[in-house]
């Protein structure tokens, strides 16, 4: 039907799911960071000046954090858009069930197994399914060149 290569679509319908996991990836960034700093790890009783480890330590903790949540809320956003993009993409094509097949696959990222007990039918006939909707996909998005892995 097109020019567009399957494994083009396929890499083209696996962005979502991975910004999806970019943005989990800097979730837990954030998180790691916070308990670093929410149980410190020895207090310091001694009369001595102290020298790092004190606000600046502080503030550092705080803008680290600060670009984190900023960096998520745009991974996040970026998620939205290409989920929504998809979704649109893959309303497109003519026959349910290989909208559903690629909805489950791509968008919520089941395995195959999952994907075939969902449905409901084989795994066997789900690749199938998802063969005959690979053919038929348009997407409406550039397209990847080359190995974006």
């Amino acid at each position: 039907m097109s020019n567009i290569s399957t494994w083009q679509k396929k890499e083209y319908l696996r962005g979502y799911l991975r910004a999806y996991q970019k943005a989990q990836h800097i979730g837990a960034d954030i998180a790691r960071l916070r308990m670093r700093y929410a149980y410190p790890s020895a207090i310091q009783y001694s009369d001595m000046p102290a020298g790092a480890g004190g606000p600046r330590d502080l503030s550092d903790y705080m803008a680290k954090v600060d670009k984190l949540e900023r960096d998520l809320s745009r991974q996040m956003d970026e998620c939205i858009r290409i989920e929504v993009q998809i979704r649109r993409d893959i309303d497109m094509l003519e026959d349910e069930r290989e909208r559903e097949i690629l909805r489950l696959k791509y968008i919520d990222g089941m395995t195959w197994e999952q994907v075939a007990r969902s449905i409901p039918c084989d795994v066997r006939t789900a690749t199938r399914a998802h063969g005959r909707a690979l053919e038929a996909f348009c997407p409406s998005m550039p397209m990847p060149q080359g190995d974006t892995l």
